[in-house]
């Protein structure tokens, strides 16, 4: 064979490997950009902001971020708050600073609230690259006067409209029959936290989902309601549903949750007829789950906290080392229930505290 032929043969092998490597890679992210925050420290330390280290989404959100970290020979540094922590965002900025004093080289962060456009302006101008977890500041950096400088390079979070609409579709499976049968108006009650606004998407998306899928057949079409009630008195908005007859109802937040399964617990009989659902686990839903003499729970949607701390740590180092960086990744949450229990703690997806 000449050279021609050989170099030729080659570029085609070349070629076809290229083509296949592409074909494999993890299509998760909306945004590709390559960030002008590529760090100037020469450490090794991502410094991991969060709140109680002893919670469960915590512990696997750190399991994920640590791995993460020391696939790419970096160290990651928890900074989380007490567990009653009443202003987390000062708590943050006590952190953050402590980041630019002791040299870290990037920072992943879940905010909370607004607060942070003076600290954030320091990481910017330290060259410290920012990525956050499941929330944006509410900070408007483009309308603080004198501050436009935003560190944040990537965003990872939980699509929390898609997941209001997967617990949408499971209640709607499990309630679709006594709907039909039902003689008068069906009522769905969702309960969500006051001024949330990953649980107002969550609501959303489950009102959404649900009226699509029970306006689309012409038995269920015109026999039901869905009622929203706020966290505010948690008691007194079960009581309310529960006075107009409601059957089912959705819970956006784990925190709601152990409040409603005591309420459920403690009247058994006054609530027994009426089917729920929920949004990530914890030691109480997992019991109501198992629990028969009792209202139904029949399982939720579990954000996947171990690979939001992977991504984010991820893609905090591409941007350290000037590589590209997803500017953001949504990271698919899962289903459990009684079937999948042993199934979603071995992946780390659900957790008891």
């Amino acid at each position: 064979m000449n050279f021609k032929k050989m170099l030729s043969l080659v570029l085609v092998v070349v070629l076809c490997l290229s083509v296949f490597s592409a074909c494999g890679e993890n299509k998760q992210n909306t945004t590709t950009t390559t960030t002008e925050i590529t760090g100037q420290s020469t450490g090794k330390t991502i410094a991991l902001v969060g709140e109680n280290e002893d919670s469960g989404f915590y512990k696997n959100l750190k399991k994920g971020a640590e791995e993460a970290a020391k696939k790419y020979g970096f160290t990651l540094e928890y900074m989380g708050t007490e567990e009653n922590t009443e202003n987390i965002v000062t708590a943050h900025i006590s952190s953050l600073e402590k980041v630019i004093s002791n040299d870290a080289s990037g920072v992943v962060i879940i905010p909370r609230g607004e607060g942070y456009s003076e600290i954030f302006g320091k990481l910017y101008d330290e060259k410290i690259p920012v990525v956050q977890i499941d929330a944006l500041t509410e900070d408007d950096f483009e309308k603080i006067e004198g501050n436009k400088k935003n560190p944040v390079v990537s965003m990872v979070s939980t699509s929390y409209k898609e997941a209001g609409a997967f617990c949408a579709e499971k209640l709607f499976e499990e309630v679709k029959e006594d709907i039909k049968k039902s003689e008068g108006t069906f009522v769905i009650g969702v309960i969500e936290r006051d001024d949330s606004a990953s649980d107002e998407e969550k609501a959303t998306g489950f009102v959404e989902k649900f009226s699509e899928l029970a306006d689309a057949d012409s038995e269920i079409k015109d026999k039901y309601k869905i009622e929203t009630e706020s966290e505010s008195a948690v008691e007194n908005s079960l009581s309310e549903l529960e006075e107009i007859e409601v059957k089912a109802v959705f819970i956006t937040h784990p925190s709601i949750a152990d409040k409603v399964s005591d309420m459920v617990s403690a009247e058994a009989e006054k609530y027994k007829n009426i089917v729920f659902c929920g949004f990530d686990s914890g030691a109480k839903q997992l019991k109501w789950l198992e629990n028969e003499n009792t209202a139904k729970f029949i399982g939720g949607v579990a954000q996947d906290a171990y690979n939001l701390g992977y991504n984010a740590v991820e893609q905090c180092v591409f941007s350290i080392q000037g590589k590209e960086v997803k500017s953001e990744i949504t990271i698919e949450a899962k289903w459990y229930d009684e079937t999948n229990l042993d199934k979603m703690k071995e992946d780390n997806l659900i957790f008891e505290k």
